[in-house]
């Protein structure tokens, strides 16, 4: 077991695939690092598209911090941070020192942020390498799902569904659930 380990993503809605990524990585470390990307369009070459990041880093750490709490993980073993991999030139103001990068390669996403991490020298473990279509249900999709009116509450944590459909403050986001 490391000291220090860390996942990323957008988790622009928090899924319980992204639950099991996270804590795949939380049983490897004593302490959690949870990189955000794209926390914010200072991070994001060109800005941001709201439709596909309709979360700000808030509400995506609020999200985060109540499904680890859901989980049973204790506070003092993790941390919700922003990851600005659109702007590698600062990952490492953000990133601790001897931390271990856990990775997911599913897509073509996973793939250049391992490639990119292991340029930069960092240390990297991959814990799935699978076909995109073998990775579950994706944000988008979820959100798609959202749009649609159709069932979606059995695929993210219950403490998000509760954050999204009664504290979640974001317009963009009132649009799929109303």
């Amino acid at each position: 077991m490391v000291d220090k380990g860390m996942v990323h993503g957008r988790f622009q809605l928090l899924t319980l695939k992204h639950m099991e990524y996270i804590l795949a990585a939380k049983m490897r470390c004593k302490k959690l690092y949870i990189g955000i990307i794209d926390s914010d369009s200072l991070h994001v070459e060109g800005g941001m598209d709201r439709t596909e990041n309709p979360f700000t880093f808030m509400e995506r750490f609020e999200m985060i911090h109540r499904a680890l709490i859901e989980f049973r993980l204790k506070r003092e073993e993790f941390e919700i941070i922003p990851f600005p991999m659109g702007r590698p030139e600062y990952l490492s103001q953000y990133t601790p020192e001897d931390v271990v990068h856990y990775l997911n390669l599913s897509g073509e996403e996973g793939k250049e942020r391992h490639d990119l991490l292991k340029r930069m020298g960092m240390e990297t473990v991959v814990l799935w390498d699978e076909d995109e279509k073998d990775s579950g249900l994706t944000s988008a999709e979820l959100r798609a799902l959202i749009r649609e009116k159709k069932d979606w509450a059995n695929y993210i944590p219950k403490s998000v569904y509760k954050y999204v459909m009664e504290d979640c403050n974001n317009r963009d986001i009132k649009r799929y659930i109303s």
